[in-house]
């Protein structure tokens, strides 16, 4: 019997399912508004990738709010490929840099011209 919680090993080394779990990670962390941390941290870690995957075993509890626990194998495992690391860098910038722009957006659709004084 295959139990279903659990990720199999054609799942975790998967380079869609890691990309998929990597980009929900990006999102949770814009959302939280902790794009520069994360981005300090994955930069710092780069050169280590792979001892800095193995670390995420005492990170464990932290992961897994934000990817859930059927999803931390394959985040552990994706972090071992520097080019996964990368990959990650680019979507939280580019994440980061969608949120600032719609932030932006409703306050420069208040800025237009003064309003008309009919008197």
């Amino acid at each position: 019997m295959i139990d279903d919680t659990l990720p199999q090993p054609d799942d975790i080394y998967d380079r869609d399912r890691q990309r998929e779990v990597l980009g929900k990670v990006a999102r949770e962390l814009v959302k939280r508004r902790l794009t520069a941390p994360a981005i300090f941290t994955l930069e710092s870690m780069m050169p280590l990738s792979y001892v800095a995957s193995q670390a995420l075993v005492m990170l464990k509890p932290f992961v897994q709010a934000l990817v859930g626990g059927k999803d931390y194998a394959v985040f552990a495992a994706a972090l071992e490929d520097r080019e996964n690391v990368e990959w990650l860098l680019r979507e939280l910038e580019a994440a980061e840099e969608s949120s600032r722009t719609a932030q932006s957006q409703p306050e420069e659709a208040g800025r237009g011209a003064p309003p008309r004084r009919d008197e």
